[in-house]
């Protein structure tokens, strides 16, 4: 199982450590924070992003592609009662010279990504205090 940890720094800011790296994840000024971070809205929108991204890459490279000019924007809208996303748009651009055969089976690669997965099939959250 991985493990990320979080701990408080100042403020409203906290220092994300994951393996060997570190993320610092803060709030906007119109927040209160310092904006020295993304906040975790954002780092989630950026996880399933990148996953797909990853995913469509291992695509290029199986089909010998070039992945340049590869690149995935996400988007997403906050929803309240509960505070949630509610929805996430992501777009994928992929090289001009790509085929729609391509284009086809690299969104079917991207829908097999782990973070949409799990989006997909809700995963057990048990969170505890200690």
């Amino acid at each position: 199982m991985s493990l990320v940890e979080i701990k408080h720094v100042e403020g409203r800011s906290f220092e994300t450590l994951i393996r060997n790296h570190r993320l610092r994840i803060d709030l906007p000024e119109e927040m209160h924070g310092k904006n020295t971070g993304p906040t975790p809205p954002e780092l989630f929108a950026a996880s399933l992003a990148s996953c797909i991204g990853f995913y469509v890459l291992f695509y290029c490279e199986k089909k010998h592609l070039s992945p340049e000019g590869l690149k995935v924007d996400a988007s997403f809208h906050k929803y309240i009662n509960p505070d949630r996303i509610g929805k996430i748009s992501v777009r994928i651009q992929l090289p001009s010279l790509v085929t729609d055969e391509d284009k086809e089976g690299a969104l079917k690669e991207a829908e097999r990504c782990i973070i949409h997965n799990t989006l997909c099939h809700k995963p057990e959250v048990k969170i505890t205090l200690e």
